[in-house]
């Protein structure tokens, strides 16, 4: 039985370094471990009730109440002077190195700090809405009528409408000179098929890079890395002063760090303070707030069952993680932000970045599309949905696990229904995959050694294959009887749940059978501080705070419900990107009235 293949304690989430490379090749299978939900715990400050602040109750003046992270420190008095700019950016991550290139570009002087050691980034896909890259391949542009009032849709109407326009009106002029830059480094542009739509017979595609050294065409979105450090270059080679290893510890706000102007960061590097001073502006940039279990309980509580700690990297290398599943930064900027008066963002809670494992799918942002059921041998919904919403269900699953189930007619099937096969990080002019690479990649996954990563099984008969998966042999079996059933109706009709009759492919009962085993790994959470369109934090009353700004996945406001890949790569194309490049510009200029 291969019911401990996920185990609970450990895994993908639990920072033992699973790379994205290996994962979204399909030959590992993340695990999330079950980190103790403890809310109520986790809020230490004393209730005002008649009971025991203690006791673990949670009552309605304790859930009103501030968490310790809300709670400003002593102001920090005794620091040295770093420097004055224009500009100040903390972080040097994408979306700090676009705004602080940009500004310099655009004639400001320009201040980089960053706790990291270096510039640091993970992942790699980049949307845009056209590029000159897209146009060599001969890719329209995106349709963005579609997708505006997509996201809108799937966000509830929640998100900020200003934001996702600012993306669409400006995302082009972003990428083109992003691609530029890059080039000039001598790192590919290609294009990952992200997604196929079968109604339009066309991708929907980001943008990955391929740093020199790799130069074999594979894994297009896993190149952020070579991106930023190419930024960090371009950076010294236009003047702007960085200083790594500074980690920004307070903002400077006016006489009382609560009213008048953001002026300055205070920054802790070889144990003493120094503090930097900016006349334009102080932008924020400094990455999400997984890190910190308190923030999660407080503003996005029903992820923390597949939340794990990283145990594993020392302190000294927290701000420089590279790709990681669950904790990653501890919200710097956030509780920053907070402390000096900006108000958290509207959305709640927020969004999650999270994913299924890819494993027997005809498309690679979701699991398999054929039969799926969970640990009691059930099917529970309709399998023609994204990753991130696939992983959304199975967080209030038994287990939060589910398998595909399907035999080796599936391959061709798909083919002959119009549909393709392909692998995340395909390029654009790679060849869509052959039902016989298919089978061929099922079998290498299914010989390989158990391990806690395992991804494929196969079994000659449906009992076998239910006793290595450790579920219900009986219930399995109904369950594809009665899926057969609805496949192999004249014409294929899901009465149960509604799916495309092009994924109503029959399980063959003869077997052999293959599955896949599915689990929800968190990725990042996003949003936070409120924000206007011109990258303002603002206070409760939607007033931005005059000379503070913030970019990139911190952005309040961009995302509901989760992160749901229908446009891939849209955070670092949009927030960090998009947002990044405008950003600098306007303070450069003096574009934002507010803080002119």
């Amino acid at each position: 039985m291969v019911k401990n293949i996920i185990p609970l304690d450990e895994g993908a989430g639990s920072g033992k370094g699973v790379s994205r490379r290996d994962f979204l090749k399909g030959t590992a299978v993340g695990a999330v471990g079950v980190a103790a939900a403890g809310i109520l715990s986790a809020c230490e400050n004393p209730a005002a009730s008649d009971g025991n602040p203690d006791d673990g109750i949670m009552t309605g003046d304790k859930a009103n109440q501030k968490w310790s992270f809300e709670i400003a420190p002593p102001p920090i008095t005794n620091y040295e002077e770093g420097g004055t700019a224009d500009v100040v950016v903390v972080g040097a991550g994408m979306s700090g190195l676009t705004t602080a290139l940009r500004a310099r570009q655009e004639g400001a002087s320009v201040i980089l700090i960053s706790a990291s050691s270096n510039p640091i980034s993970r992942g790699g896909s980049n949307s845009a809405t056209h590029s000159t890259v897209m146009a060599e391949a001969g890719v329209p542009s995106m349709n963005f009528n579609d997708y505006f009032n997509r996201e809108q849709l799937a966000g509830s109407y929640r998100v900020d409408q200003q934001k996702w326009s600012k993306f669409a009106n400006h995302s082009t002029e972003a990428m083109n000179w992003l691609i530029d830059l890059v080039r000039a480094k001598g790192i590919i542009v290609a294009l990952e098929r992200d997604n196929y739509e079968p109604a339009l017979d066309r991708w929907v595609v980001a943008h990955g890079f391929i740093p020199p050294d790799l130069g074999d065409g594979s894994m297009s979105g896993s190149g952020q890395q070579s991106v930023v450090e190419a930024l960090a270059a371009y950076c010294t080679e236009a003047g702007v002063t960085i200083h790594y290893k500074n980690i920004a510890r307070q903002l400077v706000r006016g006489t009382d760090n609560a009213t008048g102007r953001v002026t300055g960061v205070i920054a802790e590097t070889d144990g003493k303070y120094v503090k930097y001073t900016g006349t334009k502006g102080i932008v924020l940039a400094t990455g999400d707030f997984s890190g910190d279990r308190d923030m999660l309980a407080k503003y996005c509580p029903w992820i923390l069952p597949i939340w794990t700690q990283d145990t594993y990297t020392p302190p000294e290398a927290i701000y420089d993680k590279g790709f990681a599943f669950g904790d990653i930064f501890p919200g710097d900027g956030h509780k920053m932000g907070l402390w000096v008066g900006a108000a958290w963002q509207k959305i709640y809670p927020n969004a999650p970045m999270i994913q299924g494992n890819w494993g027997g799918s005809y498309q690679p942002l979701g699991f398999h599309q054929g039969l799926v059921v969970n640990v009691k041998g059930e099917r529970f919904y309709n399998e023609n949905i994204s990753s991130p919403y696939s992983a959304t269900l199975l967080v209030n699953q038994p287990q939060r696990r589910s398998y595909g189930i399907w035999t080796a007619n599936f391959a061709q099937a798909v083919i002959d229904n119009g549909l393709k096969w392909y692998a995340f990080g395909d390029t654009y002019d790679t060849p869509e995959r052959t039902a016989a690479e298919m089978i061929a990649q099922w079998e290498a996954g299914a010989a390989a050694a158990d391990s806690p990563y395992k991804q494929y099984f196969k079994a000659n008969t449906l009992q076998a294959l239910c006793t290595a998966l450790g579920i219900s042999y009986a219930t399995t079996q109904a369950t594809l009887n009665r899926y057969n059933e609805l496949a192999n109706a004249n014409p294929p009709e899901d009465r149960d749940f509604f799916k495309d009759s092009k994924l109503m492919i029959p399980v063959n009962p003869a077997g052999p059978f293959y599955a896949a085993v599915n689990s929800p790994l968190f990725m990042t959470i996003t949003g936070g501080l409120r924000t206007d369109a011109n990258m303002q934090v603002c206070d409760e009353n939607d007033d931005p705070i005059p000379g503070l700004f913030n970019v990139g996945i911190m952005v309040g406001d961009v995302y509901a419900n989760n992160y749901n890949f229908a446009i891939p790569g849209h955070s670092y194309g949009g927030n960090c990107l998009t947002f990044g490049y405008v950003l600098g510009s306007d303070l450069a200029k003096n574009r934002i009235p507010a803080n002119a």
